[in-house]
């Protein structure tokens, strides 16, 4: 082991590698770096890392383990915007928990699963709330699709 050098991401000790402890650790890094969709690189970077340092490869909304390797796997990790489109706030999310997130805040987010967890435990009524970063209706969107 080379003493002093640790993983610029999850803070392990390095062995023979130069920035990273592991191929996934690496991974990551590189995702982070070349993401088109995130702002001030380097806060998110350090963001994240203090982020993995403290929960592991972990969902920030549920902590269910993360998958590092497989796409495909519905807990993948990916990169999400608490805020819809703020690029400076991102956090990692289990895949199937980002794309049920979507163009929400993480509060309008929380008051949904609430709401829905009373409606599947008591079948109690799901009331509407506001979404304020909702956008898949505007033209844009619609244009994307098309």
């Amino acid at each position: 082991m080379i003493s002093g050098k640790y993983c610029k991401l999850c803070g392990k000790q390095l062995d023979n590698r130069p920035k990273y402890c592991s191929e996934e650790c690496g991974k990551i890094g590189r995702r982070i770096n070349r993401h088109k969709k995130i702002g001030n690189k380097n806060k998110v970077f350090k963001r994240i890392r203090t982020y993995i340092r403290k929960y592991g490869y972990t969902c920030y909304y549920s902590k269910i383990p993360l998958n590092l390797n497989d796409h495909t796997n519905p807990y993948y990790l990916t990169f999400d915007h608490l805020i819809p489109r703020l690029n400076s706030e991102i956090v990692l999310a289990a895949a199937v928990i980002n794309d049920m997130k979507s163009d929400m805040s993480e509060q309008e987010f929380e008051k949904m699963i609430n709401q829905l967890s009373l409606h599947f435990l008591k079948n109690k009524k799901v009331t509407p709330i506001k979404l304020k970063y909702w956008k898949r209706g505007n033209k844009i969107f619609r244009e994307k699709t098309n």
